[in-house]
């Protein structure tokens, strides 16, 4: 069995939190912005396994970036399925955590990275 790295941890536990969040939506937005907050996390997921699978540092901090941009992505969606009432605050609220503790993991990373030599 392949052992994750803490960071890929979170990214699933965001990924399982977000399709019990949006099963909620309305029938109308389950298609749209659902799917659209599904897309991005499976692909912030994706960017960060490909970061730490990445040979060169200068790759994986781009790839990090790359993440770091999908995860602002899906904070403003989730932030307005809350403002739109799909989603209770409470939800949003742990969500929200979920997807602030990733953060501070890839900076966390891309600093760690950026001060090594090569």
């Amino acid at each position: 069995m392949v052992e994750l790295s803490r960071m890929e941890v979170r990214a699933d536990d965001v990924i399982q939190y977000g399709y019990i969040a949006v099963k909620q939506f309305p029938k109308s937005e389950k298609f749209v912005l659902a799917t659209r907050i599904t897309d991005t996390m499976w692909e912030l997921a994706a960017l960060i396994s490909s970061a730490i699978d990445a040979q060169y540092n200068s790759d994986k901090i781009k790839l990090m970036k790359e993440a770091d941009r999908e995860l602002r992505k899906l904070r403003i969606m989730v932030r307005n399925s809350m403002k739109l009432g799909f989603l209770p605050f409470k939800k949003y609220e742990h969500w929200s955590k979920l997807n602030d503790e990733l953060g501070r993991m890839i900076g966390a990373w891309m600093r760690q990275i950026s001060n090594r030599k090569g």
